[in-house]
Parts: C-alpha cells; sequence; structure tokens
C-alpha cells in the first residue's frame, strides 16, 4: 500500500517537497519505514545514521517498536534546536 509522509523544516527544504509517498506492507514498524526512506532520499539516511530523524505516527512522537497501520498520519520531523 502506498501510504502519504509529510515532511517539515530542513527536512522539507532538502527533499524539495512537504509530501513524500511510501510503498509499505501494513502494519508495518516505524523502524522498517525509516529503513525503506533512507534508500530513496539520502538526507533521510544521514538523520536516520545520527539518530536524529524523528517520526510522529497520529501526531504522536513515535519509536522504532511503533507500528504503522493503514490510515496513520505520518509526519517526519528533523531534530529541533532552540534556545
Amino acid at each position: 500500500m502506498t501510504t502519504s509522509i509529510l515532511v517539515f523544516a530542513s527536512l522539507r527544504e532538502a527533499i524539495g517537497q512537504g509530501q513524500i509517498s511510501a510503498a509499505l506492507t501494513l502494519p508495518c514498524e516505524v523502524k522498517m519505514l525509516k529503513n525503506q526512506l533512507a534508500d530513496q532520499y539520502p538526507v533521510i539516511k544521514t538523520a536516520i545514521q545520527n539518530d536524529a530523524l524523528l517520526v510522529a505516527v497520529n501526531q504522536q512522537m513515535a519509536a522504532d517498536e511503533v507500528v504503522i497501520n493503514d490510515g496513520d498520519e505520518i509526519a517526519l520531523f528533523p531534530p529541533v534546536t532552540g534556545g
């Protein structure tokens, strides 16, 4: 199934779009999504390797073990800094 994924902040700028798609076999874990996206988008691969990519499922930050189901809203965020 093709899943739409929202992309924010510097990741959005690096990819050049605010929404991307991934063909996933659902249900799947967040870690599986990250691995698939790393193959498609080098900027995401770098964030994953640095343990800096944040994933939200249904507007809740999600650990790698969280299961993604059909109809879930998925969003990607770069690390946030501030002061």
